[in-house]
């Protein structure tokens, strides 16, 4: 990759939902694109409803019927 002219740029889950606008900085100077911080809100909203927050785990629990446990029968 490195003969090609690439760079390869990584990152971690840690980076991608705590640090998302450092990555898409990255991003914009990679495609020489100038940088826009305001263009991470789609994911920042994106973000909020998943269930890698607290918002949204809630919200999926709204969602889904919780039935009570089962007794075993002996």
């Amino acid at each position: 990759m490195d003969r090609q002219g690439f760079v390869r740029r990584g990152y971690t889950a840690g980076d991608v939902i705590h640090r998302a606008v450092s990555v898409l900085e990255d991003a914009d100077r990679s495609i020489g694109r100038p940088h826009a911080p305001t263009r991470i809100r789609a994911w920042h909203d994106l973000l909020r409803d998943s269930l890698f927050t607290p918002a949204g785990r809630a919200a999926f629990l709204r969602r889904v019927p919780v039935s009570p446990p089962r007794r075993r029968h002996a």
